[in-house]
This record gives structure tokens, C-alpha cells and sequence, in this order.
């Protein structure tokens, strides 16, 4: 009664404004058509002109103040709803922490998987006018995604007329070692070789200093400046203007720092974010390899341009596509059926990461349909409540109120709910953003996630929140502002409306069921998907191997890296306690090559000119440190030296695919294009393994002698007697013996290395759909327990009849245990043909899991999970003391 009585007075005192002002409103309407008559009449006998702005503005004036008027009126009564609301929510806490819990955990999960495929694939380039940068790509119909070559690149920046400038790095992102002062221990780090145009043409302006410019890009080995990332200059220069002119050592040489790069570019690579830029013509004095800038064979440089104003992506295509015809007539050995091609930023990811997108968008599914649990159970919440609310409604509607003003009333209580569980969504979200970058992608290597809460995932957010809020709330509010007044209006309870759970409710419950069936199943996919990964047998060796990986910070001086190499392997052979030791390939490393090469006897296809196959440098006595048998020939040994005659191994895949009428032993292969070029004999065929990753198709592979070809990065394996950890501080220092700079990257053993690189995709995934999973099971729970206490309190007066006619506790509890029960089995069936058309969708991204398998046990979980969500109000319900329940009558 105080509550209505408190509406009615709110609701007169606003009657008493709005007909104050539209008292003020008449009289200043009458004191202006006064105005006019007198302007009128002033037409009649002196200047019109004069008289005619006087009239015209005294109108314009009259409109200005009767809309300055209206808007008055509505923000009062905005404000008088956004107080009132907010009164509601205080009043009833229970159900608003219910509510914005619920819409926390939906808005939290879809926002935490947005952020994570905004770093993918979304985020744009940080650079100005973003939308006008696209990437030019070499391809065919085998492979429609490669860099191109330098003379392709040169052929298109002076044959095409769509671009403002055209530029090029070289090979993505290097790995090097970086040292900010000379006794600092180098680390590794992304490094990006970029030409003389890179700044320019993607309008880079530096934080301080100036870019790199096309005069440092002129003579090989001459410039050797940098530019540092805004990151590097801030952590180690404190952000101070001195350190341009300081020099910085990456790989060993000395480069001087002439500028800043800006704080918002982060390169262009969404997986590494390089910590420095070097001119293109430094490519051999950092890394030790030819800048290939005149072979039109070698494809290894990356192509970015901006377009012109006006221009679009398809006119800017096809004028790439008309200089690769033209190359096609010209160049026929290295250009034959290869086309140039041009996509947006967002398209080449796409094209780039097919499966990346896949597993993206089913985690983005996954998340959405939590999100429809969270809409669902708050609709239910509030729908819960619009029984109690029927006679402040009839008051409100007695005292004149329209069905619009009280639609916008409810819904504005609901987008005030929603707006709360965005900013507790937002809190979810960075809690996640920030689990998944700290999730080691590679260890010791530069490469991360760049999660994270930015302006674009809160926009998202609070989109998503409005919409959450509206579609859970527009259904309650015309269900509220459509009740009776005369009912409520003579009935003292609060309590009226329909006896039993309307059959509507029990459709929303069983989809509310049916959306967690399928989450929880493609969780128990990814989970099964993981389980199963780990029990792959690898196909080499993996208990008691510990494993060094090496860097080498002079990675150009071949017989340098194998000497150092070869006084590690005979100091770690012999540590007490090893059995053997090796140098190689690490499987699921970072450091693997793909050789282009030709095959002796193999008729390539039309359109390609070599075969671009995974290899890999290793030394002798690889094979047997990890237990890969060679089925047919040779393993390497001490007779393979540079002067004697090239060698290789061949894995079973390679050999049966490229000779499969023949023997690949004693075969020839040329590799083409790379410093270590020439005919190769095959003396050996390796059982073929896992080389990166655990649910990868069979592969060719080659393997390459090290005193033949230049180790580079390489893995110690060390196989003991006992625990491989026991060794580690043993190999250390057996290594430091030789080198005190060694420059080990990572130190671990072979299993926390298949554990951490080969399962890191399926760890990954299994953890944000389990997560996102729970949270829909507990919306889930929220859901169940909220319809069946409703319905309980609503039958309270029927539950009291039954048991004043006789009917026994346990026979109430059954009635609503089986009614509750009732609607979660129907979406448990329904869910069933849905999750039947996600099925190849979920089993392309959680290989080789069947979603089907997990179906069993989910079941039962929900059965559980709905029992356990109807029990307590179903035992309430046969407590009901019928005198209680009846003395209203």
C-alpha cells in the first residue's frame, strides 16, 4: 500500500509540472500571435522586409522554445525512471545479483572470445587509413598464398597504376639475438627487415627520431641503423629523446637507433610483435643470407601497398592481375601459371589461417550460445516477477498511464540491469584477455597472443549488452504493461495470474536446455579431442630425453656454429649418466625450413617450377638418440663431411609419394635457390613421425647432414639413465664449459616439450570452451531453479489444497520434481538433431574427437544438474503447511 501510495504521489506531482508547462507554453504561444498581428500590420504601412525577419525569427524562436520544452519533459521523465529503477534494484537485491550475474558471465564469455578473434584475424593494421592497406600475393593453384619474389615486387611498384606507394619486407618476422648495452645479455626478439618505403607508404610517423628512409636502403652493409619499437624504448631507455644516436646489437653488430616507432603499431604480424626495424640492404651482415634481390625464383618477400584515393580492392586486383600476365609472356621458367593477387588485411588472414577462422568462429558459436542462456534466464527472472508487479502496474495505468510509458519504463529497468552485467562482463573479459596472452605459445621464441580489452571489445561489449538487455526484457514488459486493471486492483495478493507454469515458459526452459547440451558437448569434445592427442604416439623417443635448443648470435658463420657444436656434444657424452647425445631437429620446434627442390624421375605438375618440402639439418647419431629407426639405407656418420659427396634421408612418406615405382635410395634430389643448392644422393629412408603437430596427415620430409649444409638453430638431445631433469644442471654447465655466452633459448625435457608444443592448440581450445561451458551450465542451473521456484510460489495455495485433501509430501515432491523434469528432457531431445548439424563443423576443429561420444555423459550431467535445480523448491513445495497457505481464502 506505501508502495502505491508513493506512485500515486509521483505520478500527480508530475501531472502538476506538465500542466504548469503547458500553461507557460499557451501564454507564450498567445504573446507571439500578438507579435504577429502587430508584425502584420507593420507589413501594411512601413518597411515589409523588416517586418517579415521579426516575423519569421519571432516563429523560429516559438519552435526552439516549445522543442526546448518537450526535451524538458523528457529527461524528467527519464530521470524519474532511471530513479525508480534504480529504487527496484536496491529493494530486491536477490534477483538483481541473480540478473547481473547471469548477464556477467554471458556478456564475459562473449567478449573474451571477440577479444581473442579481434587479435586473430580482426584487428586492423594501426596505422592510418588502415582500410586502404592491402597485401599482394603471389600464388598457384597448389599453393595461392606465397610471397613474392623481389623483381615480381619491383615488376609491380613501377607496372601498376592503383597504388599511392607499394612496399616489402623480407621473410616475416626474424628471430634475433638483442642487446640495448653491451653488458646486457642478449635475448631473442622479433626483428622486421623492411625497404626504404615501409614508413612511408604505411604514413608511420614516429614517436621521436625519424623512420627508415630509401637513402638507408641504398648500399648493402652501409646504413646500419635502427628503429626500436615503442615497447623496447620505454623498457630499455625509460622513454628518454637520448637514445636516438645510442647503439643497439642485434646478432652481434652494432646498429645505431635514429628513431621511435609509434605506440600503437605493433607490426603486422598478429603472433609476434617485432622489437626492431632494419633496412633491407643489412640482410647479410645480420642474418648471414642473400637478399635474393635478383632471382625471380626466390619468393620470400612479403608485399604491402596503399591504394589510391577512389580505388577499390577489385579495380587495384585486376590491375595486379594484368602485370602478372605480362610477367607470365616475359619470365615463362619462373612465372608460368603464377598469378598476382590482392587482399585486404582481413581477407589475406582469412585466406591465410583457414583453420584459425574455423576454430575461431566455433568459439564465437560457443559463446553466443551461452550468451542465449543468459538472455533466457533473465527473461524468465523478470518474468518471475511480473505477477508481483501487476498492481503498482494497474495503479500506474489507473492513474493514466500509457502502455508505451510503461513499456519504456520496464525496458529501461532491464537495459539498467544489462548495463551493470556489461561492466561485470568487462571485468570477465580482461580476467580472460589476460589468461590467454599469458598462455606460452613457444618457448623461449618471441611469438604470443595479443589479447586484450581495448575500445573494440568494449564496444562490443556494450553492444552486446544492449541488445542482451533489450531482447530479455521486451518480452516481460509487454507482458506486464498488458495486465488488468480491475483484478489486481481488488485483490490484496500480490500473487495473480495463471496457477500452473504456462506451456510458453516451457518451451524457454527447454531451450534454455538444449543451447547447454550443445555446449557441454563440444566442451566434452575438445576435452576428448585432448585426451586422445596425448595418447598419439609421436614416433620417436620421448621419456628420459632432455632437450637444449641453440640460437647461435652468429647464425652466418657456419663452421663457427660447427665447431661450438661439435665440443658440446662430446663434453654433454660425457656427463655421468647419458647414454647418448646428439644434435638435430627438435619435432614441434619453431626452427624448421622448407626446401624447394626437384626429384630426379618426377614429372613436376604443370604449373610449378620445384616442390617446397619440410628439412631439417641433424648430426650424427640423431636416429638413435631418439629412437627413429631408418627402415631401408643408412643413417648419417663421421664419412659425410663437406668434401665428401651430398647426402640426405628421406622419410617413408617422401619416398613412396615421389618415387612410387622405384627406390628412393640412391635417388637425386636438387634443391634449388638457397646457399645450400646442389644434387643430393638419398642414402637413407627414416620411419616417418610427428614432425609439427600431433594431428597432422603423414608428411614429406628431408633430412640434411650437418657437416653438408648450415646448422643454424639447433637441439641438443640428451638421452640418461634416469630422470632427465637431474641432468639439466649437469648439460648446463658442460655447455657453459665451452661457451660461458652460450646461447641456449630453452632448457626442458622432452615430454614437458610435446606436453607444451604439441598440445598447445588442444590445451588452448579444451580451456576456453570448458570455461565458456561452466558458464553456461551454471546460467543453466540459474535458469531451472528460478522457473521451479516461481512456479512453486504461484501454485503455493494449490500445493496447500492437495495436502488439506490428503495428498502426502512425497507425492507433492514427486508432482513437481516430474514437471520441472519434464521441459529439460524435451531440450535435451531437441538439442540432439542440433547438435547432429554441428557435428562436422565441431569434428574439423577438435579432430578427432566425435562430439557424439561425450553425448552420454552430458545427458546424464543435465539430468543431474536438473534434478539438483528442482529439488530445493520441489521439497519446499512439500513443506507447505496448508493453514498458511489457505488463510488467505
Amino acid at each position: 500500500m506505501r508502495e502505491s501510495l508513493n506512485v500515486f504521489i509521483f505520478r500527480l506531482r508530475h501531472l502538476l509540472r506538465r500542466r504548469q508547462l503547458e500553461r507557460d507554453l499557451e501564454d507564450e504561444l498567445a504573446f507571439h500571435l500578438t507579435m504577429r498581428e502587430q508584425q502584420l500590420e507593420e507589413i501594411g504601412s512601413s518597411d515589409p522586409r523588416a517586418a517579415a525577419r521579426r516575423h519569421f525569427g519571432s516563429v523560429a524562436y516559438l519552435r526552439e522554445q516549445c522543442r526546448e520544452a518537450w526535451t524538458f519533459v523528457s529527461i524528467d521523465q527519464l530521470w524519474s525512471d532511471v530513479r525508480f529503477g534504480v529504487r527496484l534494484m536496491v529493494k530486491n537485491r536477490g534477483l538483481t545479483a541473480i540478473v547481473v550475474l547471469s548477464l556477467s558471465l554471458g556478456i564475459g564469455a562473449t567478449a573474451s572470445i571477440f577479444s581473442l578473434l579481434d587479435s586473430w584475424i580482426l584487428r586492423p593494421l594501426a596505422v592510418p587509413e588502415s582500410g586502404r592497406v592491402v597485401r599482394i600475393l603471389s600464388g598457384t593453384s597448389a599453393n595461392p598464398i606465397a610471397p613474392l619474389s623481389y623483381p615480381d615486387f619491383e615488376s609491380v611498384r613501377s607496372g601498376t597504376r592503383s597504388f599511392e606507394g607499394v612496399t616489402t619486407t623480407w621473410g616475416g618476422n626474424q628471430v634475433a639475438w638483442l642487446a640495448a648495452t653491451p653488458a646486457q645479455k642478449p635475448r631473442l626478439v622479433a626483428v622486421t627487415v623492411v625497404d626504404g618505403e615501409f614508413f612511408q607508404t604505411l604514413r608511420l610517423v614516429p614517436a621521436v627520431g625519424r623512420g627508415i628512409g630509401p637513402d638507408d636502403d641504398r648500399v648493402p652493409g652501409r646504413d646500419a641503423v635502427v628503429v626500436i619499437s615503442h615497447g623496447l624504448w620505454e623498457r630499455e631507455f625509460a622513454g628518454a629523446r637520448t637514445a636516438i644516436g645510442r647503439t643497439l646489437r642485434i646478432n652481434s653488430k652494432n646498429l645505431t637507433i635514429v628513431g621511435v616507432a609509434p605506440r600503437s603499431f605493433t607490426g603486422d604480424d598478429p603472433f609476434m610483435r617485432p622489437e626492431a626495424y632494419v633496412p633491407r640492404m643489412m640482410i647479410r651482415a645480420l642474418f648471414g643470407e642473400d637478399a635474393h634481390v635478383t632471382d625471380r625464383g626466390a619468393r620470400e618477400w612479403g608485399v604491402l601497398a596503399r591504394l589510391k584515393s577512389g580505388v577499390t580492392v577489385d579495380e587495384a586486383r585486376q590491375d595486379v592481375d594484368r602485370v602478372a600476365g605480362q610477367l607470365q609472356q616475359s619470365y615463362p621458367e619462373t612465372n608460368r601459371e603464377r598469378r598476382l593477387t590482392v587482399f585486404s588485411q582481413l581477407g589475406y588472414r582469412v585466406a591465410q589461417n583457414p583453420d584459425v577462422v574455423m576454430t575461431a568462429g566455433m568459439f564465437f558459436l560457443i559463446a553466443g550460445l551461452v550468451l542465449a542462456i543468459a538472455c533466457i534466464n533473465v527473461a524468465l527472472l523478470l518474468l518471475s516477477t511480473s505477477s508481483a508487479r501487476q498492481h503498482e502496474i494497474a495503479v500506474r495505468i489507473a492513474l493514466g498511464a500509457s502502455r508505451r510509458r510503461l513499456v519504456r519504463q520496464l525496458l529501461l529497468e532491464s537495459v539498467m540491469l544489462s548495463t551493470a552485467g556489461t561492466l561485470g562482463g568487462l571485468a570477465i573479459a580482461v580476467l580472460g584477455a589476460r589468461f590467454i596472452a599469458s598462455i606460452e605459445m613457444a618457448a623461449g621464441f618471441p611469438v604470443s597472443l595479443d589479447t586484450r580489452v581495448d575500445v573494440r571489445v568494449i564496444l562490443v561489449a556494450c553492444a552486446v549488452g544492449l541488445v542482451s538487455g533489450l531482447a530479455s526484457g521486451l518480452v516481460p514488459a509487454f507482458r506486464c504493461s498488458r495486465g488488468n486493471v480491475t483484478g489486481p486492483l481488488k485483490s490484496s495478493d500480490a500473487r495473480i495470474g495463471g496457477m500452473r507454469t504456462p506451456w510458453a515458459r516451457q518451451a524457454v526452459v527447454a531451450i534454455q536446455v538444449a543451447a547447454a547440451l550443445l555446449v557441454l558437448v563440444l566442451s566434452g569434445s575438445a576435452l576428448d579431442g585432448l585426451r586422445i592427442h596425448r595418447n598419439v604416439d609421436p614416433g620417436f623417443r620421448i621419456e628420459n630425453v632432455l632437450t637444449m635448443v641453440f640460437f647461435p648470435a652468429a647464425m652466418h658463420d657456419a663452421e663457427r656454429n660447427r665447431s661450438f657444436y661439435r665440443q658440446v656434444v662430446e663434453r654433454v657424452r660425457a656427463v655421468p649418466g647419458v647414454r647418448a647425445a646428439s644434435l638435430g631437429y627438435l619435432p614441434f620446434g619453431s626452427y624448421h625450413e622448407a626446401s624447394d627442390l626437384t626429384i630426379d624421375g618426377y614429372t613436376m605438375p604443370r604449373d610449378q617450377r620445384s616442390l617446397s618440402i619440410l628439412s631439417a639439418v641433424v648430426a650424427p647419431g640423431y636416429f638413435d638418440t631418439l629412437a627413429i629407426p631408418i627402415m631401408r639405407g643408412r643413417a648419417f656418420d663421421a664419412h659425410d663431411t663437406a668434401k665428401a659427396t651430398r647426402v640426405a634421408i628421406v622419410n617413408e612418406v617422401m619416398a613412396a609419394k615421389y618415387w612410387p615405382n622405384a627406390d628412393a635410395l640412391n635417388g637425386r634430389i636438387n634443391i634449388l635457390d638457397s646457399p645450400a643448392a646442389g644434387t643430393l644422393r638419398v642414402v637413407g629412408v627414416a620411419r616417418t613421425i610427428k614432425y609439427q603437430s600431433l594431428q597432422e596427415q603423414p608428411q614429406p620430409f628431408l633430412y640434411l647432414p650437418i657437416e653438408q649444409a648450415d646448422p643454424g638453430v639447433m637441439a641438443l638431445l640428451v638421452v640418461g639413465d634416469r630422470d632427465p631433469a637431474t641432468l639439466m644442471p649437469l648439460a648446463r654447465r658442460a655447455v657453459t664449459d665451452v661457451d660461458p655466452d652460450a646461447p641456449i633459448v630453452d632448457m626442458r625435457t622432452m615430454f614437458q616439450h610435446v606436453r607444451q608444443r604439441a598440445l598447445s592448440g588442444d590445451r588452448l581450445a579444451a580451456q576456453i570452451v570448458t570455461s565458456v561451458a561452466a558458464a553456461g551450465l551454471t546460467l543453466a542451473i540459474f535458469g531451472l531453479y528460478g522457473v521451479m521456484a516461481y512456479a512453486v510460489s504461484q501454485r503455493r495455495r494449490e500445493i496447500g489444497v492437495r495436502i488439506a485433501l490428503g495428498a502426502t509430501s512425497g507425492r507433492v515432491l514427486r508432482m513437481v520434481l516430474m514437471q520441472g523434469l519434464k521441459p529439460a528432457a524435451i531440450g535435451m531431445l531437441a538439442g540432439i538433431p542440433l547438435l547432429l548439424v554441428l557435428r562436422s563443423i565441431a569434428a574439423e576443429t577438435f579432430a578427432p574427437a566425435d562430439p557424439l561420444d561425450s553425448l552420454g555423459y552430458v545427458v546424464v550431467l543435465l539430468l543431474a544438474v536438473a534434478a539438483f535445480a528442482c529439488y530445493v523448491p520441489a521439497r519446499r513445495a512439500s513443506r507447505v503447511d496448508p493453514n498458511t497457505a489457505l488463510r488467505c481464502e
